[in-house]
């Protein structure tokens, strides 16, 4: 009896392992679904925005769109050049058409619609979804920020300086502090100067010395 349960046993547990062989793998492809409908391989994209550490804010004005995103992860390390192209996650795509990168999924594009002469702001992700915003975030203290922006806009447009100032009070709401502060890249583009510009800067959680908001140590 017990050698005949030990067979049996044996056999049922080869059965599984043959199975589970034979069983497709749906996290090998990003056109396979699984049997509850999921696309494993998106899933795995879109949690990986966070992993990179960084976060990124951009806001649509009236006038403008301003996108900030982190050159590397907090803390900064003191040995790293991270005013190297290689740390960089923003892009000209044409004169008027700039792209901020944020991990390895998420692109936010910025510009200026040239025949109706409007800022425009979209994403899109690693599902192929494209939306259009008058704000958002991506990262690892997305949700943050945009509960941030979801509070403090209010539905009236925002001038030049306004828009600026509202993407930098949002990074600022989920950085950390610490005493370097923080190295992060800065792109704008107006309608009164549609070429898509780009600076860094240091910025700290709270403004030092009572400097404006992108004065604090910019480069």
């Amino acid at each position: 009896m017990s050698s005949q349960g030990g067979v049996s046993g044996s056999s049922r547990s080869s059965s599984r392992g043959r199975a589970a062989e034979t069983e497709p793998s749906y996290d090998r492809s990003i056109t396979v679904f699984s049997p509850k409908g999921r696309l494993i391989q998106v899933e795995y994209a879109l949690k990986s925005v966070k992993l990179a550490g960084i976060t990124s804010v951009a806001v649509r004005g009236d006038d403008s769109v301003c996108v900030i995103t982190q050159r590397s992860k907090a803390p900064v390390d003191p040995l790293l050049d991270t005013t190297d192209p290689a740390f960089s996650h923003l892009f000209e795509i044409t004169e008027r058409l700039g792209m901020l990168t944020t991990g390895m999924a998420v692109a936010t594009i910025v510009g200026i619609d040239e025949e109706k002469e409007t800022p425009e702001l979209f994403t899109c992700d690693p599902a192929g979804l494209v939306l259009g915003h008058k704000a958002t975030s991506a990262g690892l203290k997305d949700l943050e920020a945009i509960k941030f922006l979801e509070e403090k806009m209010t539905g009236e447009p925002l001038p030049f300086e306004s828009t600026i100032e509202m993407a930098v009070s949002a990074m600022r709401h989920v950085l950390e502090d610490n005493r370097e502060g923080h190295d992060i890249e800065v792109g704008v583009v107006r309608k009164s100067c549609t070429a898509f510009r780009t600076v860094s800067k240091r910025l700290h959680k709270y403004p030092q010395g009572g400097q404006s908001t992108l004065d604090q140590g910019g480069r």
